[in-house]
């Protein structure tokens, strides 16, 4: 209890310290891969990734509860593999990145071929 009630301070805490926020959906995600993402905004950001529960009481999961007036439209988005990551940096640029960042692996077992 005392570890999910950490994160989401830690998470209240990025929202006052970062001015932007963006949330994102992972597909056939890998560690490599997102360890290169860490590495490409790193000191520019905080990554969250995981708990979506957590992360919606964190920002808030309807008016009445949300942090921060439009959270918790934010909140909403949480659904399946997906994470949030806190900037500084120019939304549009960031936006840009993960559209464009894409990696060719090996599938997983119980892939099917696109």
């Amino acid at each position: 209890m005392e570890q999910k009630q950490e994160l989401i301070l830690r998470i209240r805490k990025a929202i006052d310290e970062y001015s932007n926020i963006v949330s994102f959906q992972l597909h056939n995600q890998r560690t490599t891969h997102m360890n290169e993402v860490r590495q490409h905004f790193r000191g520019q950001g905080r990554f969250y990734l995981g708990r979506n529960k957590l992360m919606q009481i964190a920002l808030g999961r309807d008016a009445e509860s949300e942090y921060r007036p439009g959270l918790a439209e934010m909140s909403a988005t949480l659904v399946g593999t997906c994470g949030l990551f806190f900037t500084n940096e120019p939304l549009d640029k960031v936006i840009e990145y993960f559209n464009s960042f894409t990696k060719e692996d090996y599938p997983r077992a119980g892939f099917v071929a696109t």
